[in-house]
């Protein structure tokens, strides 16, 4: 289930595809040890990555979007919320459960879908701020 980069992910700002590039590369890792039966492993990468991900992309974004003054910011900050919010559940699962194949399951599923939902949508509104 590789996800390809393409121009409905680029934003156009270089800084912020580079990044999601590298999330797309990691989920892509990610991905790739599930097909090998070795997503309980690849579980706690992915984890530590996500961690020093949303704190330095999120901020990137949200600096962008206030430098510019962004009329959407305040929604796209809800979103980048709500995202945190959730994997500190996911977060907090594998540290009281460990990697079980319903967490490996649920955190694809919502990786993928943020990543289709948020990056191709709600970030591609950012492509007018270069």
């Amino acid at each position: 289930m590789a996800i390809s980069w393409n121009k409905n992910l680029e934003t156009g700002i270089q800084i912020v595809d580079s990044q999601h590039k590298a999330l797309v590369d990691k989920l892509n890792q990610f991905f790739e040890a599930c097909m090998q039966k070795k997503g309980k492993d690849e579980l706690m990468s992915m984890i530590r990555f996500l961690e020093n991900y949303v704190v330095f992309h999120f901020k990137t974004e949200e600096d962008i979007m206030q430098r510019h003054k962004f009329s959407g910011y305040t929604l796209h900050k809800t979103m980048h919320d709500e995202f945190i919010k959730e994997f500190l559940k996911i977060k907090d699962r594998f540290e009281k459960e460990g990697a079980t194949l319903e967490l490996v399951n649920s955190t694809t599923k919502f990786l993928t879908n943020w990543l289709i939902e948020h990056i191709s949508k709600i970030d591609k509104q950012l492509s007018g701020l270069k």
